[in-house]
C-alpha cells in the first residue's frame, strides 16, 4: 500500500470518531413510577438501578467514552500514523500521550460521576434537601469538568489531523 494510500486510510478512519458533551447522562440513577430512584436491597445494601449505555454503534465512534473500545482504536490510529510519518512520529506519540492522559481523567471523573449519582439517589430516598442540593452543585462541577476535558480531545483530535 503506498504512503498516500495508507494516509488517506487513516483519514478516513480518523473522520469516523465523534466527540459528544454527553454530560455523563449513563451514570444517572433509573427512576420507578412515582420518580424515586429504582434499587433493589441485597441485605443491608442498595443496589441502584442505572439508566442504559448508549447504543453501541453510537458508542464505538465516540471518542471519551469510558464505556467503548474507541479510545483504544483511536491510540492505534496514533500510532499507525507516526509509523506513516517518520519524520512527525515524536509530535504524533506526544500526541498519543496527551490523548491517553485526557481519557485517564475523563474515565475518572466518570468513576467520581457515577458515585455522586448513587449518593444523590440517597439523599432523594432520605429526603435530605440539603446534601441534595449540595451534590447537585458537585454534579454541575463534574459535568463542567467533562465538558473541558471533552474540549481537549477536541483539540487534539485537530492537532492530529494537521499531520494528515
Amino acid at each position: 500500500m503506498s504512503f498516500k494510500t495508507k494516509i488517506h486510510s487513516i483519514e478516513d478512519k480518523l473522520s469516523d470518531f465523534q466527540i459528544v458533551k454527553c454530560r455523563m447522562f449513563h451514570e444517572s440513577i433509573a427512576l420507578d413510577a412515582q420518580g424515586n430512584p429504582s434499587y433493589k436491597r441485597i441485605g443491608n445494601d442498595q443496589i441502584f438501578d442505572r439508566v442504559s449505555l448508549c447504543d453501541h454503534n453510537i458508542r464505538r465512534k465516540r471518542l471519551g467514552c469510558a464505556h467503548t473500545g474507541a479510545n483504544i482504536k483511536f491510540e492505534q490510529l496514533l500510532e499507525a500514523l507516526a509509523e506513516n510519518h517518520p519524520k512527525y512520529a515524536s509530535e504524533i506519540l506526544e500526541l498519543r500521550d496527551q490523548f491517553n492522559s485526557t481519557i485517564s481523567r475523563i474515565y475518572t471523573v466518570d468513576h467520581e460521576m457515577g458515585f455522586l449519582e448513587r449518593d444523590l439517589a440517597i439523599s432523594s430516598i432520605n429526603n435530605d434537601t440539603k446534601e441534595a442540593h449540595r451534590l447537585s452543585q458537585k454534579k454541575e462541577q463534574l459535568v463542567d469538568t467533562h465538558d473541558k476535558l471533552m474540549e481537549e480531545l477536541m483539540l487534539l483530535r485537530v492537532e492530529v489531523e494537521r499531520f494528515i
